[in-house]
């Protein structure tokens, strides 16, 4: 293979990432711009201002807002998942650098026996710490 067939190789995370928590975060926040009283729509209707950015900025994404923070706790966690693992599959040069390309190149390097499982405990921390702020965020909206 010639060096510029594999230029595209590092994007693949990226693109995996977007691909899965683009969707989550899209689809809450259309379900909050549904959820809109139609009392309100009905008097945006009235004013002339019911798609204007202004309506979008002060009206819509104030009530979509608890809409917004439930897909940020799901696609989170999420998105960093599966760039660690995206990482992983991907990973053929030292340019990359992550958790995920850490793991492989100690595979190849080093038999990786010892450091693939130190490398998984750093990820399984990482998670814990981005995941905790969201989980309680969402156990406070529950309470409401």
């Amino acid at each position: 293979m010639g060096a510029g067939q594999h230029k595209w190789l590092p994007w693949v995370p990226v693109a995996l990432t977007f691909v899965v928590a683009f969707p989550l975060f899209y689809e809450s926040f259309a379900s909050g711009m549904e959820a809109e009283p139609q009392e309100e729509i009905d008097a945006l209707s009235l004013e002339g201002a019911k798609r204007s950015l202004q309506a979008i900025i002060h009206v819509y994404l104030p009530d979509a807002w608890p809409f917004i923070e439930l897909s940020l706790v799901q696609s989170i966690g999420m998105a960093v998942k599966v760039s660690i693992m995206s990482e992983v599959l991907t990973a053929t040069s030292a340019g990359m650098s992550g958790i995920g390309t850490m793991i492989i190149l100690s595979r190849h390097n080093d038999g990786g026996l010892e450091t693939i499982p130190a490398y998984s405990l750093i990820a399984l921390g990482l998670m814990i710490i981005i995941d905790i702020p969201f989980w309680i965020l969402k156990k406070k909206k529950n309470e409401q």
